[in-house]
């Protein structure tokens, strides 16, 4: 109200606006100052575990930054526990759940959502996160030091409750680990891959059929040629469904069997050899391939997974390039993991595809991706392939240099 009178009686619209929003800044600084002030000269009692110990140092140090200082009174004290109560029951009714863990991973606090879904009690802190999820994905997922990234559990409770993990970091050593109910989208999507699968499946067997009769009449010497191009056509558009629907069969089952991994010490360089052969065997095929492992290609991992990752990848390097191009497959570990390199000097990708380019059926270039034969699949079977491996893709692109798809595999996923 007053930012408006100023501007009416200036005549100036964005003085007021901006009069009124520094007017609200400083009164909102004010605030936070205040209470910093009632935290710092309260004195309260609090454990060293104490989440609440936690917030009122963090609270502190900003207190010290805005300048607050007073000597300490019972009325402060008294404000000052009323307020963490305030915080603790605010956190209690949030509907996701809240867990405090220690460098250890053991449970140091917790809220009353994530006591329901995990079944928590007083008995359990002190007691690693991993004994109420024990599953070998959760385990690795507290291994990685990743905060973007997010994995959907069971709730032990309720198995029909599907629950996205985060991991947030917290002081010096701690971590939270926020719990949120997903079971609404998870059954969306589960619905949309059961779909996907049915139709799929029921599609093959017709396709099959035509694809059997165009066969028959391809070879059929009494058909007029003027017939033998639009059935050549009719082919290989049949033969191009059939790869959309091989894909989206396997999307799904990669999608749906996230818990099914058939983990075992797999050869990558070795699935890299024989893709390498069946691509160079091929008409057109690119002028150089080159393969560069320095250290051992074994990771543990599912074969059929990494078969297609692998698969993926040197496909689309392969149908980007042009005859005289190279494709070269990298591979090398640090400290951090394993990193599987593909690399080709083909076409490139504009900047601004790159954060679409793993969706379903996004395509860069609708009519050079349809020629090439693609499906608008092979990166969205890439990435749901690595996160089955809480791996991850990373794509470096530019429009007319080539590209470079590399994937990232955890540490714990080498083999030495």
């Amino acid at each position: 109200m007053l930012g408006a009178l100023i501007g009416y009686y200036f005549n100036q619209a964005l003085l007021g606006f901006l009069v009124a929003g520094t007017l609200v800044n400083f009164w909102y600084l004010y605030n936070v100052a205040n209470i910093a002030g009632v935290i710092e000269r309260s004195n309260l009692s609090l454990t060293e575990d104490s989440i609440w110990s936690h917030l009122t140092k963090i609270v502190k140090k900003q207190s010290k930054l805005v300048g607050v200082d007073g000597t300490q009174s019972k009325a402060s004290r008294s404000v000052g526990r009323k307020l963490l109560k305030e915080i603790e029951k605010s956190i209690d009714m949030t509907m996701d759940g809240f867990c405090l863990l220690d460098k250890n991973n053991s449970l140091i606090w917790y809220n009353q959502a994530a006591s329901d879904w995990l079944m928590l009690s007083e008995d359990d802190l002190q007691t690693p996160i991993n004994h109420f999820i024990d599953t070998p994905a959760f385990w690795n997922f507290l291994k990685v030091d990743d905060y973007q990234n997010r994995l959907e559990v069971k709730a032990p409770n309720d198995k029909d409750i599907f629950l996205s993990c985060q991991l947030v970091p917290f002081g010096k050593s701690e971590r939270w680990i926020i719990f949120r109910d997903v079971s609404q989208p998870v059954r969306l999507a589960k619905v949309r891959n059961d779909f996907t699968a049915n139709a799929s499946h029921e599609l093959r067997s017709p396709l099959t059929v035509i694809s059997g009769y165009i066969e028959v009449m391809n070879e059929d010497v009494s058909i007029d040629d003027e017939w033998k191009k639009p059935i050549n056509e009719i082919n290989r558009q049949t033969i191009r469904m059939q790869s959309i629907l091989s894909d989206l069969l396997l999307l799904s089952q990669l999608e749906a069997e996230t818990d099914k991994m058939d983990d075992q010490i797999i050869d990558l360089q070795a699935i890299v050899l024989t893709t390498k052969k069946d691509i160079m065997s091929r008409k057109n095929p690119p002028e150089r391939f080159e393969v560069n492992f320095s250290h051992s290609g074994l990771i543990s991992g599912d074969e059929f997974r990494l078969q297609s990752v692998i698969n993926n990848l040197i496909e689309n390097a392969a149908r980007y390039s042009d005859t005289g191009d190279c494709i070269c497959v990298n591979w090398m570990i640090d400290n951090e993991g394993g990193h599987l390199s593909v690399i080709d000097n083909g076409v490139g990708i504009e900047a601004k595809h790159i954060d679409r380019i793993t969706e379903r059926f996004y395509r860069v270039d609708k009519g050079r991706s349809r020629k090439a034969g693609g499906t608008g699949l092979g990166l969205s079977i890439v990435k749901n392939a690595l996160q089955n491996h809480n791996a991850t893709l990373e794509i470096r692109s530019e429009l007319g240099n080539g590209s470079e798809f590399i994937c990232h595999f955890p540490k714990e996923r080498i083999v030495a």
